[in-house]
């Protein structure tokens, strides 16, 4: 049988460490920072587009690229550089 303490204990930790667990994966996606703007160097002088690089400079505005910035710098450049490619598609085609 369970004594009174072990049966209030195991809530009570449950409570309490869910919070301290998203607390932490919310401080990793959105806040520690992961890379620094010259890791996109190449990246923004292949792709040319100003809209990627305004995108960089709005996020590191604060000093530090975090998880969910590059994320999203990493889908943009996949959409940029499918627009490039079915544009060069395009002019071949013609």
């Amino acid at each position: 049988m369970k004594s009174f303490f072990s049966n209030i204990w195991e809530p009570l930790a449950t409570i309490l460490f869910i919070p301290s667990v998203l607390t932490v994966v919310y401080w990793i996606a959105f806040s520690m920072p992961v890379d620094n703007i010259s890791r996109y160097k190449k990246i923004a002088t292949e792709l040319n587009s100003p809209e990627y690089n305004s995108k960089l400079i709005e996020f590191y505005d604060d000093g530090k690229i975090t998880l969910y910035e590059q994320l999203e710098l990493r889908s943009l450049q996949s959409k940029i550089q499918d627009e490039q490619f079915a544009s060069q598609l395009k002019k071949t085609i013609k």
